[in-house]
């Protein structure tokens, strides 16, 4: 895969942003993930975990599930910037 027309530094510069973007999304998702962990969404819905209703209803992976749970609870702990 080629990005016609861009030039080393500008390519580079795209990745930079995109990778910021990603960042600020995960963080959104994670402090989301804290925030039904939190209400117990997953038990209104039938399930024991957080952890359980992504597995089953975004299709993530148990690493993964485990990973965004472990980061809410984390950043329910930081400053918020």
């Amino acid at each position: 895969m080629c990005s016609a027309g861009l030039v080393g530094g500008d390519v580079l510069d795209d990745v930079a942003v995109l990778v910021a973007e990603r960042h600020r999304i995960d963080a959104a998702l994670a402090r989301r993930v804290r925030a039904a962990e939190l209400s117990q969404a997953p038990e209104r819905d039938g399930l024991r975990s957080m952890a359980s209703w992504l597995r089953g209803h975004c299709r993530l992976s148990a690493a993964e599930a485990s990973r965004l749970v472990r980061n809410g609870r984390a950043l329910e702990h930081l400053p918020a910037l």
